[in-house]
């Protein structure tokens, strides 16, 4: 399993060419790209930040610091980032090139909006060091606990009407997912009363008599109640007494209804920002709370211009799959500064020119639940036809060999038609130097007679046995490959894959059945186990502990609530009553778990840490419960398990405390899962939507003739109204639905559709289609469709004379290749190969630059702190802010010291500097302590030397400098100034530490060796130079020398 290859050279001009040369080159336009399947859609970002970057300092200003490629996953950033740092050394790039790439922003709309949050949320009230709440489902229980009153949110009577007739509790839940916003309406109508005498009136007609009687005993019986006390009184289903009747029936209850669902979305949308504030106040927020929050930062008076002032130049990938929310904040940020209004909402002007691009494929939106495909083609739309950028398409796809290119091309003119909602079908062209490839109808018969009344999963066991015999019958060589793992068996629902996967295990077929998780903190074993290890680290951890007693030990709830409220009758207030510190008296099973994790924790505690946690899982028989777990394969689990608990022996190595295990863990829990590479005899079993920016040599779809099922979603829900893409409506049974279940059906089946084309065009060789019609003949139908159906090859559909056209064996062989003009002269490249050079490559072949920020280079506790590259996002801003990380307060104030020294206009006077300081407390969140600071640095004799004319002063200096070691070091300086008559470099360090007793040796021992890194490399790279640095404290208000070298 691979990601596209898409890099290859290809020597013949490609038929969309211009259209490539024009989205890398063209900088000062906006483009809106569509990149069909395959068509190098990364290669061509690559291209355009390159090109970004390498423009001269003159046209960019500060550099690339307001570049941002916004991707739908954090590994496509990353991978976008190592590809574009890689363009740059490969056209021999400046090293000042590199250090302006390291300043752009890679990653996910997500991250984006968090760092926006910690630079600008101090406006809207919220802290820079807010948090991802991970644990939701704790989080929302604890909420309610700790909100009694969580629903009494209306005025009046109408709440005890809503409760009469609607089950509450359902519709507050609903809130805990609610990505809406918008006010609430306290002033809704009082509950109507349903108007019943047209129904008990009705003269029925014929065979309807019975069924009018029973429905009017049904509504005498209602009023009645309804007229008396009952507490709760659900609107009455009645499905007979004829059409007629029917309307009358729906008709006298509407408003009753209606009023129902307008007071239950009322209810969520308040209950959700009560729950919002509550995260917030807790240093929580969620995915969508990020989003939020960055909308309401445009909409700031003062922290929207600030934002927009930035020019943010933002290139979004996988446009389809972002939604309307998102796209304001993209769209917000790359308008001019004191713009006002939404343009998305016909507000103001658009994205000013060059700032804005975006790259997406219609045809591959397939995550609707999350993604708004209506929105992404209109601001399609608006760009081309409004001339606020222009549309271009790629075409030529580097993946497809050219008969799947062929098939794919005939058969989705007639799916993806443009109408009713459904995207058009672009077309694709096959790369020049592309194979013949081959698409294959393998045709299928059960090997022994089927039941006839069997249900599916019989017949779809039928057919993965028949599907295995014919892959051992062919093998690899028959699907000219080397090996399994160039073959993917792709379906649309994950437990299909389990049938096949035991079929193939029962055969003899060596199978790897990908995880369907997307971040490591959906698997299981990663989630309990490092909640087992945070509880074992903070046993107070009352909200942790809950989780771990709900989802390991599977204490009910109604447990849980009854214990807390018991003990907070009479236990000290000062601690909350779940916690796991000392032993506690009393029965019942929330005490017994609780004790026995005591036990655990006073047994383990004093463990190496492998054996600490090696313990841990077997005191708590976390693989027993680990293997249980239904849809979840056993040995995935396991194997993630073990891969843990290797990496905390690595960690132990390291000298890491259980604390510090319990935040790598933490850390590890939003990480993306890493796709499981199968070994040479091993065929990948994966989803449809996990295969999406994947691709193979072979790809297998089976099960084309079985049913794809949707589910109905449990009542209350909510539901977007028809017609009306911005609102939402909430409702209390199926029937509700009317005209729009049409409508959702159709999207349904739409983005099934297009499902469909995603797993058509990940195969580069062989697409292998499973005619397993015969299968399901005369067996049970349900409701759903097949992608055979969606694929249009039923006899007397479009496709079908194409369906029958097909080859029913592979047929590819050696001989049939055609190799590439570019491969004819691989022989004589060969024969003219000089063996003596592989000596030469492999002395080098280790000396691999590595990368040392010299802030990574400081002490916390006396234990070095040196880190790659790759453990820097999780740190702070600032080196003494991992010294003093769990004192939040610290952090926010060193970053605003940070900040004001960062933007002081060092060139003016020590009045201009008094007037800045002055306005940067109005922001400090600790304005005592700046207040002091600030005079003390007025007052210090280095202020003297900096306001001397000889000195030129900048600040956040980037470096990059190899030693002669091997060692790179890249970071940033908080000021630097030059003496040009001295030809010296005098270094500034700005530390906040609250250190005061032996103050100068701690500040020297933390820090000598970042410092010491930051003078070897300026005399590394101005080498006739002198170089002085200083420690600055605020603190002690003085500087510090620590060292001066030539």
């Amino acid at each position: 399993m691979k990601s596209p290859n898409v890099g290859r050279e290809v020597k013949t001009p490609l038929k969309d060419e211009v259209a490539r040369r024009r989205f890398s080159q063209e900088l000062e336009c906006n483009f809106s790209v569509i990149a069909p399947a395959g068509v190098g859609k990364t290669s061509a970002i690559v291209d355009r930040v390159v090109n970004i970057v390498q423009i001269d300092d003159k046209r960019q200003g500060t550099g690339l610091k307001p570049l941002a490629i916004v991707t739908y996953t954090r590994k496509a950033a990353r991978d976008m980032e190592v590809r574009s740092r890689n363009a740059l050394l490969q056209q021999g790039a400046r090293p000042e090139s590199l250090v302006r790439l390291s300043q752009a922003f890679f990653g996910t709309i997500h991250s984006f909006c968090l760092d926006l949050i910690r630079a600008e949320g101090h406006f809207l009230g919220l802290s820079s060091a807010i948090e991802i709440a991970n644990n939701h489902s704790s989080l929302w229980l604890q909420f309610i606990r700790d909100n009694d009153q969580v629903i009494d949110i209306m005025e009046g009577n109408n709440l005890d009407g809503f409760r009469r007739h609607s089950e509450v509790g359902k519709v507050i839940e609903l809130a805990r997912e609610w990505r809406g916003s918008g006010p609430t309406n306290k002033t809704l109508e009082p509950l109507p009363k349903p108007d019943l005498t047209p129904l008990l009136n009705f003269v029925p007609h014929g065979r309807t008599k019975k069924g009018v009687e029973e429905g009017k005993a049904i509504l005498h019986r209602w009023e009645k109640l309804f007229e008396g006390n009952q507490s709760y009184l659900p609107l009455p289903r009645f499905s007979k007494g004829g059409r007629e009747f029917q309307a009358l029936w729906n008709q006298a209850f509407l408003p009753l209804r209606t009023w129902l669902e307008n007071f239950g979305m009322e209810a969520v949308k308040q209950v959700a920002r009560d729950y919002r504030d509550y995260r917030v106040s807790r240093g929580l927020l969620t995915y969508d709370d990020l989003v939020y929050f960055a909308i309401l930062l445009l909409a700031h008076p003062v922290a929207g211009p600030r934002l927009r002032s930035r020019a943010y130049n933002i290139i979004l990938d996988e446009a389809q799959d972002t939604d309307r929310d998102q796209f304001r904040v993209l769209l917000g940020l790359t308008r001019s500064g004191n713009t006002k209004g939404e343009w998305l909402n016909g507000e103001g002007p658009p994205p000013e020119p060059g700032r804005f691009c975006m790259v997406g494929d219609p045809q591959q939106s397939i995550y609707s639940s999350r993604a708004d495909l209506p929105t992404y083609l209109d601001i399609h739309r608006r760009f081309v036809e409004h001339g606020v950028g222009e549309g271009l398409n790629f075409s030529v796809t580097f993946r497809c060999d050219r008969r799947i290119v062929d098939a794919v091309n005939h058969c989705f003119p007639a799916i993806l038609k443009d109408c009713y909602g459904q995207v058009g079908f672009e077309r694709l062209t096959a790369r020049p130097d592309a194979g013949p490839g081959q698409v294959i109808r393998c045709r299928l018969r059960p090997t022994e007679a089927l039941q006839p009344d069997r249900d599916v999963e019989a017949s779809s066991m039928a057919e993965a046995r028949s599907l295995a015999a014919w892959l051992q019958s062919i093998g690899t060589e028959g699907l000219g490959i080397k090996e399994w793992a160039e073959v993917a068996v792709l379906c649309p629902r994950r437990r299909w894959l389990s049938t096949l996967s035991s079929v193939f295990e029962e055969v003899g077929l060596k199978a790897v059945l990908q995880s369907n998780e997307e971040i490591c903190g959906d698997s299981p074993a990663v989630a309990w186990l490092t909640a087992l290890v945070v509880i074992m680290a903070e046993p107070e951890n009352s909200f942790e502990i809950v989780g771990v007693l709900r989802e390991i030990f599977g204490v009910s709830d109604h447990d849980l609530a009854r214990y807390v409220e018991e003990r907070h009758s009479y236990v000290d207030n000062e601690f909350h009553p779940v916690r796991i510190c000392d032993p506690i008296m009393g029965e019942g099973q929330v005490i017994e778990v609780l004790n026995s994790l005591v036990k655990i924790r006073s047994d383990v505690g004093s463990l190496p840490l492998y054996e600490l946690l090696a313990s841990l899982v077997e005191k708590t028989k976390l693989r027993q419960r680990l293997s249980v777990l239904p849809g979840y394969p056993k040995e995935l689990v396991m194997a993630t398990l073990d891969a843990l608990l290797e990496e905390v022996a690595d960690w132990e190595e390291q000298g890491h405390s259980l604390t510090a295990v319990a935040a790598l863990l933490r850390n590890r829990f939003q990480e993306e899962v890493q796709d499981v590479e199968g070994s040479s005899d091993q065929i990948s079993l994966i989803t449809c939507h996990k295969a999406k920016g994947l691709e193979w040599n072979v790809v297998i779809l089976p099960f084309l003739f079985r049913k794809i099922n949707f589910f109905s979603d449990p009542y209350p829900r909510i539901v977007r109204a028809p017609q009306k893409r911005s609102s939402r409506m909430i409702l209390f049974r199926e029937e509700d639905l009317g005209e729009s279940q049409k409508q959702l059906d159709r999207n349904r089946m739409q983005e099934c559709e297009r499902l469909l084309y995603v797993a058509t065009t990940r195969a580069r060789q062989s697409l292998v289609l499973v005619d397993s019609s015969a299968f399901y003949e005369n067996g049970p139908t349900g409701r759903g469709f097949s992608f055979g159906e969606l694929l249009r090859i039923l006899p007397g559909e479009e496709n079908h004379p194409i369906w029958n056209s097909m080859p029913w064996d592979p047929k590819l062989q050696s001989s049939d290749l055609e190799l590439p003009t570019d491969a004819l002269g691989a022989k004589e490249l060969v024969d003219r190969f000089d063996p003596s050079v592989v000596s030469e490559a492999a002395g080098v072949a280790s000396c691999f630059v590595r990368r040392v920020t010299p802030s990574s280079l400081a002490v916390a506790g006396g234990a070095s702190l040196h880190r790659e590259e790759s453990d820097l996002a999780a740190l702070p801003s600032f080196p003494e802010m991992f010294v003093i990380q769990q004192r939040q307060d610290g952090i926010d104030y060193g970053n605003w010291w940070h900040q004001m020294m960062e933007t002081n206009h060092w060139k003016e006077d020590i009045e201009e500097w008094t007037l800045h300081f002055n306005k940067s407390l109005t922001f400090c969140p600790d304005p005592n302590r700046g207040r002091i600071e600030v005079e003390l640095f007025r007052n210090s004799p280095l202020v003297q030397a900096l306001l001397s004319p000889e000195l030129k002063i900048t600040t956040e200096v980037p470096i990059l400098w190899k030693n002669k070691k091997g060692i790179a070091y890249e970071g940033f300086i908080d000021l630097v100034a030059w003496n040009e008559k001295r030809r010296n470099w005098l270094v500034v360090d700005w530390k906040t530490d609250q250190t005061k007793v032996n103050a100068v040796t701690k500040l020297m021992n933390a820090y000598g060796s970042q410092l010491k890194a930051y003078a070897e490399s300026l005399m590394g790279l101005s080498p006739e130079t002198t170089v002085d640095v200083l420690l600055y404290s605020t603190v002690l208000g003085k500087p510090l020398t620590l060292c001066s070298d030539k």
